[in-house]
């Protein structure tokens, strides 16, 4: 049995070998009651859509779309470890938590800024809508 210094660790390190149970307590890092920054911030971005218009004459042409906007992202740290275990597979319980969007709201985006290849186009606009994270926490870490 290890016992770690009081003033190192919040929790000892403890193997012990009892009916065959393995049992382990992992120290906490002294000084961090929570490592998540995980948070909303504002960020500006370009947000860029190309459009196939037809006129009333019957021609078609393609058309890029554009426009600056304010919006907001997550952004941040969130806790993950990889501990010893006997009761998880490969011997080790692993915690995963990514800095993930809790709420999100649609906005429409109107795209003013028109081109037909180096040619603004006055009079067109197209609308796009972009999904905003409202708010950021720590959650699991899945792919979507």
């Amino acid at each position: 049995m290890f016992i770690a210094d009081p003033k190192t660790y919040i929790v000892a390190v403890t193997w012990t070998v009892l009916f065959g149970v393995c049992f382990c307590v992992l120290p906490n890092l002294p000084g961090i009651k929570n490592a998540s920054t995980c948070k909303t911030e504002t960020m500006e971005m370009v947000v860029t859509s190309e459009e196939v218009i037809k006129e009333q004459t019957g021609n078609t042409y393609h058309v890029t779309c554009s426009e600056h906007i304010q919006t907001t992202k997550c952004e941040g740290t969130c806790e993950s470890n990889a501990t010893p275990s006997v009761s998880h597979f490969e011997g080790l319980k692993r915690v995963c938590s990514c800095c993930r969007e809790g709420d999100t709201v649609v906005r429409d985006i109107r795209l003013s800024h028109c081109y037909h290849g180096d040619s603004e186009i006055p009079g067109i606009a197209i609308t796009r809508a972009v999904l905003q994270p409202i708010d950021c926490l720590c959650q699991d870490c899945t792919v979507n």
